[in-house]
């Protein structure tokens, strides 16, 4: 086995080299896109040993790309796995931009791929954007191995969306990379090494909002080891007595990943003035974290056309210093400093669409890691959990979420519990926004069935719920100055437990389990699907658009085998579905994919959240009715109703927010 890592490993370095002309470690992406620049992120190879001149040029068209006026020069020095970061501008906003860079090499200039980016949307200008998240990419189990099921629906799922696009960037709400088992700087490298790599198609074409996960290890409870747990396994802290985990982790990911810092955007995050949270997470010198204290890139936010957005971490300030992992949703914290940052963020925005965006709930309820329901200070208290755990008193989601109602927020964005999940509170939609690569077991957990209910009964003992499925996919968004439509697109077939894909000795048994639309299929062979309540129309294909298309993967014949993602473009496909893996002609696909599972659109004069604009919602608005720069609420009127009343985002409900309303009245 070990020499089947190392050779995998291998495998995806001379990869990685052979792209990249041995100087860099991977394929570049765009970062920290304002309305007026952009950065260009790329990472020295290993192999770097000389000084390096580096350009970018950028253009409107790719078109002779290669002599565009619009450069800018940099030189790249001998320093292996080290971030360079190439600020391109100005731009102009509301803009897609083709990016090119070249690097002179024995007196020669040479290019790498073109990247494109677009630049950020201002006024009411429509926009879509994508989320996915729990990719798992640099887990050496799914992420270097290219012959598991999940490794397959994850470079099927990326190409996807580059043929759903195009969406003006994408979210990654978190654990693409697991660094459980890391024990030392280098490890945590190539863990961020192997993400970037599988994202390159992705990250190539869209800049994409980096979310942190439990599986980065930047908790504080990571901060520093503890000699008697050096071998204590997967429930507590994996680290020894010299070995520091967050500092690892952290600085890992600010060599790969180019999130915001706090002065990138006007509403500022981590380390921006006034918002320093280095006391709160124990920033300093010492070994634990060797002076890495300030832009952490941890929580930002920024706007795009009418919509705010708000990454908020739940993790660095979660039992600072700690040896234990939390035992009470009490113990997931946000921290003071980040907590009124958000706040302050809320009450200082004038957008009409507000999205609040975290890894997991900061608390969630009393449900494990296996989906099991555990005892207030028993156990692993997992971050787990539908809208019904929001409101968990004591913790510091509570706090959010009346931070969301007061202010308006119509949307909580997270990932972690691994299946599309729609539920409601307070008129707060909290949306799981599923993984591209397998699925897991824990919905059969009780834990999970009290907070989301059964899959198979959606919504009639759970009137919270709006919808769950246990499938794959990714999450796409459609916004407007009038409205925000979502699309789950299922796009993945998963082999239960991630079995090896074995064409000598057909599938593995008991293939796979999922829910759609609340029923539950079991493959039993690539010829029978078992299914608990039939459908209306099976024939070996379950699929909302119904129609098979041509095969597009044909992954080689074999268990051991890698191939690297490369770049698909929209008009490379035919038709807008792709088929699941084509196995032997022996053997029959049983499903295919992508489909669009589920698909609702929220209105944004909409002001009590049933689906429609009606005399409801004029009632609602004529009690928050209090004229033009008036900007407290009339009595009757709650902090929620008034933000939602206010149509046009300016601070007041007036008759320009009524004339909207008006217009949007159902028929």
């Amino acid at each position: 086995m070990e020499t089947r890592l190392m050779l995998v490993v291998l495998v995806l370095h001379a990869a990685c080299r052979a792209a990249t002309a041995q100087d860099f470690a991977c394929p570049p992406t765009a970062g920290r896109v304002t309305s007026s620049s952009a950065v260009i992120h790329l990472v020295t190879s290993p192999y770097l040993d000389s000084e390096l001149p580096v350009r970018v040029r950028w253009s409107l068209t790719l078109d002779d790309i290669e002599h565009s006026p619009f450069v800018t020069e940099t030189h790249v020095y001998a320093q292996p796995l080290r971030a360079v970061e190439i600020v391109v501008g100005p731009l102009q906003a509301n803009t897609r931009y083709y990016y090119l860079v070249q690097f002179k090499e024995y007196g020669d200039w040479h290019n790498l791929d073109p990247g494109e980016f677009f630049t950020q949307k201002t006024g009411s200008r429509p926009f879509s954007f994508c989320m996915l998240s729990d990719g798992h990419w640099g887990n050496t189990t799914c992420g270097y191995e290219g012959n598991t099921a999940e490794s397959w629906n994850g470079l099927q799922c990326l190409q996807q969306i580059l043929a759903d696009g195009p969406f003006d960037f994408c979210i990654d709400g978190g654990d693409p990379t697991v660094l459980v088992g890391v024990d030392d700087q280098q490890a945590a490298v190539d863990r961020y090494l192997g993400y970037r790599q599988v994202m390159s198609t992705l990250l190539r074409r869209m800049t994409c909002y980096f979310v942190l996960g439990n599986h980065e290890r930047e908790a504080g409870y990571y901060r520093r080891g503890r000699p008697d747990r050096e071998n204590a396994g997967f429930a507590d802290n994996l680290l020894g007595p010299e070995q520091y985990l967050q500092k690892w982790g952290t600085e890992a990911r600010l060599t790969f990943i180019p999130n915001p810092r706090g002065d990138t955007y006007p509403q500022g995050g981590e380390s921006a003035p006034g918002y320093d949270t280095a006391a709160e997470w124990g920033a300093g010198s010492d070994p634990w974290n060797d002076g890495t204290c300030e832009h952490l890139q941890n929580f930002y936010a920024w706007t795009w056309g009418d919509a705010l957005f708000i990454v908020v971490d739940p993790f660095r300030y979660s039992l600072v210093d700690s040896f234990d992992r939390p035992t009470s949703p009490t113990h997931h914290r946000l921290g003071p400093t980040q907590l009124q940052w958000v706040a302050d963020t809320l009450a200082n925005s004038t957008q009409i669409w507000k999205f609040v965006i975290a890894h997991h709930q900061v608390g969630g309820g009393l449900i494990d890691a296996d989906g099991l329901p555990i005892f207030d200070g028993q156990g692993i208290a997992y971050g787990r959990g539908s809208a019904i755990e929001a409101d968990t008193p004591d913790t510091d989601q509570a706090v959010l979420h009346q931070l969301m109602v007061d202010y308006g927020v119509q949307f909580f964005l997270y990932g972690h519990d691994h299946a599309f999940t729609h539920s409601v509170l307070d008129g707060v939609n909290y949306i799981c926004c599923a993984r591209p690569t397998r699925l897991n077991l824990w919905f059969q957990g009780q834990g999970m069935r009290d907070s989301y209910g059964d899959l198979l009964r959606q919504g009639e003992d759970r009137p919270w719920m709006r919808n769950l499925m246990h499938m794959m996919g990714y999450a796409g968004f459609d916004v407007t100055a009038a409205t925000v439509t979502l699309r789950w697109r299922r796009t993945g077939y998963s082999f239960q437990n991630g079995y090896p894909l074995d064409f000598d000795n057909n599938l593995p048994p008991r293939d796979w389990r999922e829910s759609w639309f609340g029923r539950t299929y079991t493959v039993d062979s690539p010829f029978q699907v078992t299914v608990s309540e039939p459908p209306v129309d099976v024939d070996g294909i379950r699929t909302l658009e119904g129609a098979a298309a041509a095969d597009y993967f044909q992954p080689p014949v074999g268990s051991d085998f890698y191939q690297q993602p490369v770049p698909v473009r929209p008009e490379d496909y035919t038709e807008p579905q792709v088929p699941m893996l084509s196995f032997p002609e022996t053997q029959a696909a049983v499903d295919y994919v992508p489909e669009t599972v589920y698909q609702t659109t929220w209105y944004r004069a909409d002001l009590d959240c049933d689906g429609d604009v009606d005399l409801n919602d004029f009632a609602t608005f004529a009690m928050c009715f209090s004229g033009a720069s008036v900007t407290v609420p009339p009595p009757g009127c709650s902090p929620r109703n008034s933000s939602w009343s206010d149509l046009d985002g300016d601070g007041d409900v007036d008759l320009a927010d009524f004339a909207t309303l008006a217009a949007a009245l159902s028929p």
